[in-house]
């Protein structure tokens, strides 16, 4: 499959130079950086996705109607930075 990508063209000229000096093409390089991007990204969903499970398993512990809820004004006494 191709793929356009508009670069600017200082960008260009350095993949140019870089392709000459270690005789590398980009790409192979710009698809496995797609490649790790998207398995990354996967994997920080799967993770979030737990994470927030087990916050709803220890939210579910706490006592009283609904877990606690932080706000910034509760960390001043009453009245001060209003």
């Amino acid at each position: 499959m191709s793929i356009t990508i508009d670069l600017p063209p200082a960008i260009v000229r350095e993949i140019q130079d870089y392709e000459k000096a270690t005789g590398i093409s980009m790409n192979g390089k710009i698809a496995a950086f797609v490649e790790k991007e998207i398995r990354r990204s996967r994997e920080l969903a799967k993770w979030e996705e737990e994470f927030d499970k087990l916050v709803q398993e220890g939210a579910s512990r706490l006592p009283g109607p609904k877990p606690y809820k932080f706000n910034r004004a509760d960390a001043y006494p009453e009245g001060e930075y209003a």
